[in-house]
């Protein structure tokens, strides 16, 4: 409990920041619209 408390008492630097922005390469490695069909039995995306 202590530790999650303490959660906000870190920094992040800037070389941290750009590290973590990097990861993100439009791209999604879950996506409803390819498993819908299959595990729900529907043609339709859970967005319509």
């Amino acid at each position: 409990l202590v530790e999650n408390l303490s959660l906000s008492d870190f920094n992040l630097t800037d070389e941290e920041m750009d590290a973590i922005s990097a990861l993100n390469q439009n791209r999604r490695f879950n996506d409803p619209g390819k498993f819908c069909e299959s595990a729900f039995g529907t043609f339709h995306s859970i967005y319509d």
